[in-house]
């Protein structure tokens, strides 16, 4: 049960995000003082035991970028990213977008007709009974 809920909120991360960037990187700061201290009052300097710290974590940014990685489908997230971008680069410059939209609109018109076309005179048989003993002379 508890796995299917966290397919589940996985699955509804690029919907709903769970927790902020800033929230995560507050929650790894906390990591790091707690293992500072706790390593001060094994003996260690206040620097020697950050730089300690540090290591054992393995930096902020690669392990916030491992839970981001983690909290979601990275698929998805990267898809809503991509199309997040393309509509808003076809909405900063419209004539570019029309042309874009009239050119594969043009494109995939004459493709479906040309096929069309093919399929009814190459690919379907005749409509003849025994079509296959017609021969061109």
């Amino acid at each position: 049960m508890r796995r299917a809920l966290g397919w589940i909120a996985r699955l509804l991360s690029p919907v709903r995000h769970l927790r902020t960037d800033e929230e995560i990187v507050a929650e790894l700061e906390s990591h790091i003082a707690l293992h500072a201290d706790d390593k001060m009052q094994s003996g260690m300097t206040f620097e020697q035991a950050r730089s300690h710290a540090w290591k054992k974590l393995g930096g902020v940014a690669r392990t916030s970028d491992e839970y981001r990685d983690q909290r979601g489908v990275p698929m998805i997230d990267t898809l809503s990213n991509d199309l997040t971008y393309g509509v808003r680069r076809l909405l900063k410059s419209p004539g570019f977008s029309c042309a874009a939209i009239v050119i594969l609109g043009l494109g995939i018109g004459a493709n479906a007709a040309i096929f069309s076309i093919v399929n009814a005179v190459v690919l379907q048989p005749l409509p003849y009974p025994d079509a296959s003993r017609v021969v061109r002379i």
